[in-house]
C-alpha cells in the first residue's frame, strides 16, 4: 500500500484526456495507474501507522524536554528552549537577508511620518515590555544565532491594530537552511478536520 509505482507522466495523462493517439492497452495502463494513484493515502493526507508512531513518540518526547526545560520568571513569563532538530549546526546568520529586507522595509512602507511612528512606538513598546531585547555582543558567538527579517501588515480598517510587525523565520539564503528547517514543529495543537467532521450533526 505504501509502495509507489512510477506515477504516469504529464504527456500520458494529457493524451488519455484528450484521446491522442495511444493505444488501448497503454490507455488502459496508464487509467490504471491513475486509479491507483488516487486512492494513496499520502495523496489523501493520511500518514502510514509507522510515521504515525514515530511522529507521536517524537512529540511526547518533545513535550518532556518542554516541561524539564521551561523556566518561569520573577514576572511569570516562561522562556523555554527552542527544539533544535540538530540542523542547527549548518544554520548561517541569516544577517544579509534580514538588512536587504530592513531597507525593503523602510523604502516601501515606512515612507510617511505616521507609519514610521507606529512601527516606532510597536519596537519601543516590545522593548519595554521584554517581548524583545538588545542581543549582548558576548552571547554572538554562543550557540547558533540568526536574524530574523520582518515585515509591517497595515490595517487602516482595524479600530487596535492598525499596524503590526510580522517576523519570518522560514527566510534564508539559496542553498542555507531557515530557522524553521532547524526546528522540531512539535504536536499539532489544533483540533483533528476528522474529528471534527465526524462529531458535527448532519445537516438537513
Amino acid at each position: 500500500m505504501w509502495e509507489t509505482d512510477e506515477s504516469p507522466t504529464e504527456t500520458e495523462i494529457s493524451a488519455v484526456i484528450n484521446g491522442q493517439s495511444m493505444n488501448s492497452r497503454s490507455i488502459n495502463s496508464t487509467l490504471n495507474k491513475l486509479l491507483e494513484r488516487s486512492w494513496q493515502l499520502d495523496l489523501l493526507g493520511i500518514e502510514p501507522p509507522t510515521a504515525v508512531k514515530n511522529k507521536q513518540t517524537l512529540n511526547e518526547e518533545l513535550i518532556k524536554r518542554f516541561k524539564a526545560t521551561a523556566v518561569k520568571d520573577k514576572d511569570d513569563k516562561i522562556h523555554v528552549q527552542f527544539p533544535f532538530n540538530r540542523k542547527e549546526e549548518h544554520l548561517n546568520d541569516n544577517y544579509l537577508v534580514a538588512v536587504k529586507r530592513l531597507i525593503s522595509l523602510v523604502e516601501k512602507q515606512l515612507t510617511n511620518s505616521v507609519t514610521r511612528d507606529a512601527y516606532h512606538d510597536i519596537i519601543m513598546q516590545q522593548l519595554a515590555s521584554g517581548i524583545i531585547e538588545v542581543a549582548p555582543e558576548a552571547e554572538k558567538q554562543m550557540g547558533p544565532h540568526y536574524f530574523i527579517p520582518h515585515r509591517v501588515i497595515e490595517n487602516l480598517d482595524s479600530l487596535t491594530t492598525k499596524l503590526r510587525i510580522v517576523i519570518d523565520a522560514s527566510s534564508h539564503m539559496k542553498n542555507e537552511l531557515s530557522l524553521n528547517d532547524c526546528i522540531y514543529p512539535g504536536p499539532s495543537i489544533l483540533k483533528s478536520i476528522v474529528g471534527i467532521l465526524l462529531t458535527r450533526e448532519p445537516f438537513i
